[in-house]
């Protein structure tokens, strides 16, 4: 996928979560500021691949869409599913990881946190099984 299809591809999930947070049916007090968390390979943020061209589509959708953002870049294998369930834990709405080696973690941390969306580039994951 191109560094476009990242893009378009950030930036409809970010609409998703969006549109699902506003289709509640019960009145709320104040809006709530949505928050976008991205989770990286251990490739670092400029790798010309997924984690470039994600973290790019990501931060421009949000800044777009006038979301809260936040990332982490994993410096092992071993961070990822601590990086997922902090990047939830610290107020994500929706978590994008990045990388087919995060199935498992994503996967995990999903089924942990179920208010919270997820999305995995790279790779399918089915939270309810």
């Amino acid at each position: 996928m191109n560094k476009h299809g990242h893009t378009l591809l950030s930036m409809l999930l970010i609409l998703a979560l969006l549109l699902a947070a506003c289709g509640s049916s019960e009145p709320e007090a104040a809006p709530e500021q949505l928050k976008v968390g991205v989770v990286l390979e251990t490739g670092g943020e400029n790798d010309k691949s997924f984690n470039q061209y994600s973290l790019q589509g990501a931060r421009s959708a949000a800044e777009e869409l006038g979301l809260d953002f936040e990332y982490i870049a994993s410096a092992t294998p071993d961070d990822y599913e601590r990086n997922t369930a902090n990047m939830a834990a610290n107020g994500s709405n929706l978590v994008i990881t990045v990388g087919f080696r995060f199935g498992d973690a994503t996967a995990k941390v999903a089924r942990a946190n179920p208010n919270v969306h997820f999305a995995i580039v790279d790779s399918a994951y089915f939270p309810g099984q």
